[in-house]
């Protein structure tokens, strides 16, 4: 079967078009965004998380925590044991 002018030139501009999107298709097939980092993260990935940036002074190579922190640490641990306790006597 003789090919016409049109089905030639249908073929060539497929080719041509296929060839000219490779690139292209090649770019998007491969190319992945970068992740965003979050601004939230802390800036040590070894740190506890909320121990990030507390600004804990270091004496001596030990943590020295000021005696209004050790105040506020104990009268949280008070108010979890009265919840606590709460719940024991209605169980």
């Amino acid at each position: 079967m003789q090919a016409t002018r049109r089905e030639i030139m249908a073929t060539l501009a497929s080719t041509v078009a296929a060839i000219a999107a490779q690139p292209l298709w090649a770019q998007t097939r491969f190319a992945s965004p970068r992740p965003m980092a979050s601004p939230n993260a802390p800036a040590n990935q070894n740190v506890p998380a909320g121990l990030d940036g507390a600004n804990i002074p270091v004496v001596n190579g030990q943590n020295v925590v000021p005696p209004a922190t050790w105040m506020d640490i104990r009268e949280g641990n008070g108010e979890a044991a009265g919840n606590g306790a709460g719940f024991q006597a209605a169980g």
